[in-house]
C-alpha cells in the first residue's frame, strides 16, 4: 500500500501552530538564516503528532537545540532518539556544548564532497556518516535544512536516507519556496513516482514542505538529463576552485 499524506491533519496542525510554546532562550539564537519561529512552531506540532521513534535532522543549529528539547517533552517512553548532521565543525561543537550529554543526541559530521547518485553529480555531505547509523534504525521524521542550499543544494540528503526511512516517514524541507528546493521536490517525484506526495505550506517564511516517498529502497529511478549534468559539472568546478572540495564513491 502506497501512504498518502493527511493532508487535512496537516493543514489543521499548520493553522494550530502559534499556539505551540517556544522559550525565549530559543527565539534569542533564531536569525535569517535559521528556520523562522513560525517555521519551529509548525515543526514541533508535526513532531508531537506523528510521535516518531527516531528523527534524522540534515544541517544543526537552533532547530537542533528545538528538537532535543521538545524530545523530553514527549516524555520518557515516547522520547524519539535524534540524530544530526552537518559539515561545519563549529556548529557541532557549538550545538553540542549546548545539548549537553543527551544520550538520544548524536551529532555527527560530514564535510562537503562531490558524491554521484541517482544519475546525478552533486556536492552534498560525504555519505561516510551513513557507516555511523545502525542498520536496523529506520527514521520516520527526517528535516532537510542543509546543507546551505544557496551553494549546494538540499536533493542529494534524501537519496542517501532512503534506504533508513519507514514507508510512511514525514520528510520535512525546509525554505521550500526556494528554486533549489522547487526544483529538488520535481527531481524527488521523478525518482520516487509511485510514492511521492507533497503539501507546501507556502505562507511561512521561505516555505516548507512536507512528504513522503513511501516503499523508497527498491523504486529509486535515475532523474538525471543532460541540462542538469551540465549544471551540475559546472556548479562542482566552482565548489572545487573555491573550496578544494574531495571525492565520494557513493554510499
Amino acid at each position: 500500500m502506497i501512504p498518502h499524506l493527511n493532508t487535512g491533519m496537516l493543514h489543521e496542525l499548520y493553522q494550530r501552530r502559534q499556539s505551540f510554546p517556544l522559550d525565549e532562550d530559543i527565539l534569542g539564537r533564531l536569525n535569517s538564516s535559521t528556520p523562522s519561529p513560525e517555521t519551529l512552531q509548525f515543526l514541533g506540532m508535526l513532531v508531537l503528532w506523528k510521535q516518531p521513534r527516531h528523527i534524522f535532522e540534515f544541517g544543526c543549529g537552533p532547530s537542533t537545540l528545538f528538537l532535543s528539547r521538545l524530545q523530553h517533552r514527549l516524555g520518557a517512553t515516547n522520547r524519539p532518539v535524534l540524530t544530526t548532521v552537518d559539515h561545519s565543525q563549529r556548529y557541532l561543537g557549538e550545538t553540542r556544548r549546548l545539548i549537553g550529554g543527551d544520550p538520544d543526541v548524536c551529532l555527527l559530521h560530514a564535510p562537503l564532497a562531490v558524491t554521484e547518485c541517482a544519475g546525478r553529480v552533486f556536492t552534498t555531505y560525504h555519505p561516510s556518516y551513513l557507516r555511523q547509523v545502525p542498520r536496523d534504525v529506520r527514521f520516520d521524521v527526517v528535516l532537510i535544512d542543509g546543507p546551505p542550499a544557496y551553494r549546494y543544494g538540499r536533493e542529494a540528503p534524501l537519496y542517501h536516507l532512503a534506504p533508513f526511512l519507514t514507508p510512511d516517514a514525514l520528510i520535512i524541507l525546509d525554505d521550500a519556496n526556494c528554486r533549489p528546493e522547487q526544483e529538488a521536490l520535481k527531481n524527488w517525484q521523478i525518482a520516487w513516482p509511485d510514492g511521492f506526495c507533497v503539501e507546501q505550506f507556502p505562507g511561512l517564511p521561505q516555505g516548507m514542505a512536507v512528504l513522503t516517498i513511501g516503499e523508497s529502497m527498491t523504486s529509486l529511478q535515475p532523474v538525471a538529463r543532460p541540462d542538469q549534468r551540465a549544471g551540475d559539472l559546472e556548479r562542482i568546478k566552482t565548489f572545487l576552485s573555491t573550496e578544494g572540495g574531495i571525492f565520494a564513491d557513493g554510499h
